[in-house]
């Protein structure tokens, strides 16, 4: 498994790798405090990993009178959080 995480991470654009680490398991909206929505959309269709949505997912949720995506990471992109953050130490 950690050769697999460590491999998706390889792969990763560097916004993509700078937007999974500042993402949660929870629903967010991108934003100047949260992370960038570019790279969380790069994120969400990063190729080669298991499809669409395997690494974060992807929602339009409520947000005030309009809807909006929001993201969050799914147990592969944690893990693959983890990795970055390992390696940035």
């Amino acid at each position: 498994m950690t050769e697999d995480v460590e491999a998706i991470a390889g792969k990763l654009t560097k916004g993509a790798a700078r937007a999974c680490r500042l993402m949660t398991d929870t629903w967010q909206f991108a934003g100047k405090g949260t992370f960038n929505s570019n790279g969380a959309w790069a994120l969400y269709h990063q190729r080669g990993v298991g499809g669409r949505g395997s690494i974060a997912q992807m929602e339009a949720q409520k947000d005030g009178k309009w809807s909006r995506h929001a993201y969050r990471l799914t147990p592969l992109g944690l893990a693959v959080r983890s990795f970055l953050a390992s390696k940035e130490d």
